[in-house]
């Protein structure tokens, strides 16, 4: 697998475990990013030759096992004998009953990738710290509410997933998880943002979608190299002029909100390509929006702008 498309294919193993375990408090769709057609094909063609039932089929060829899959089992803990599969990168536990993880995850050398989505958990498992290597942790569907002081141990983490828990504040210590590029902390209960998070350089996809915002957080604009930003479903007023800092957003999702007015400033947003600003409050949009060169989507339903804006818009934007 090649490295620039390991991001995206994380990405995709998660959204392809049970994500729809638990329906989102809205049936809006999201504007989500699209991994490229080679990363799926990628995965695809893993599944297709790692396709292992049960764990003690993996273990008959275990130098050939990178990907497992122990998904709804009714496992209460990790067996020993899954350190038989030294090249395990990928392992996804999702639905089961596991409330600890045992020290001896740490002899599993390399492993990028962990899903423990839907078990119930109200800690985070604190032997996870000890698996280095890891890049990705899933822990969506859950009931935690906050998260261990020395996460940034974990020195390669790059992707963490926290949506459908119980957070009321986005946790402090993931902004000194410095190499961090991915945070899905949707469907919960957020209100309060520290102000370090606008100190996390390298975040490029943030979810924060279906929480308790009531106002777009300014130190989000202080993040230069984000991407795909969505802060739908909250309580959102206004949006700040330093918006046009966000110069590299590709995907922004504002919708079901309570905006009135779009700044100006929008129209700096020249990488844009997808905007979603449904069903919010706005009677007018800045002129600068239809001169923006990437974008191509703009869902704006649920407003209340006049008809010739609308007939402007399906000229601009045909569905």
């Amino acid at each position: 697998m090649k490295t620039p498309y390991l991001f995206c294919l994380i990405a995709l193993l998660v959204l392809a475990s049970c994500k729809s375990d638990a329906p989102p408090k809205t049936n809006t769709p999201q504007v989500t990013p699209v991994a490229p057609q080679q990363a799926k094909e990628t995965y695809e063609r893993l599944l297709k030759t790692q396709n292992f039932p049960t764990l003690d089929i993996a273990l008959k060829t275990p130098e050939k096992v990178r990907i497992l899959n122990l998904s709804n089992t009714g496992m209460s803990t990790i067996p020993e004998k899954i350190l038989g599969l030294s090249n395990l990168e990928f392992l996804t536990l999702k639905g089961n009953n596991i409330k600890t993880i045992p020290e001896f995850i740490s002899q599993l050398k390399k492993l990028k990738y962990i899903s423990l989505d839907g078990n119930n958990l109200t800690a985070f498992p604190e032997n996870l710290l000890q698996a280095k290597s890891l890049e990705t942790i899933s822990l969506d569907n859950n009931k935690l509410s906050n998260l261990p002081a020395n996460l940034p141990s974990l020195q390669q983490l790059n992707t963490i997933y926290l949506g459908r828990n119980n957070f009321t504040e986005f946790p402090e210590v993931l902004t000194k998880c410095k190499k961090l590029k991915f945070v899905n902390l949707s469907s919960n209960s957020v209100a309060q943002i520290p102000g370090s998070l606008g100190q996390m350089n390298n975040l490029e996809v943030l979810f924060l979608w279906n929480n308790q915002l009531n106002s777009f957080p300014s130190q989000l604009t202080n993040l230069i190299n984000l991407k795909q930003l969505d802060v739908s479903n909250n309580k959102i007023s206004s949006l700040p002029s330093s918006i046009k800092k966000l110069t590299k957003l590709t995907h922004f999702s504002v919708n079901q909100n309570q905006l009135s007015v779009l700044p100006t400033e929008i129209g700096s947003l020249t990488s844009l390509q997808k905007l979603n600003i449904a069903q919010n409050q706005l009677k007018a949009l800045p002129e600068g929006l239809f001169q923006l060169p990437a974008l191509t989507v703009l869902e704006s339903d649920g407003n209340q702008l006049p008809a010739t804006t609308t007939d402007k818009l399906k000229i601009k934007f045909p569905k």
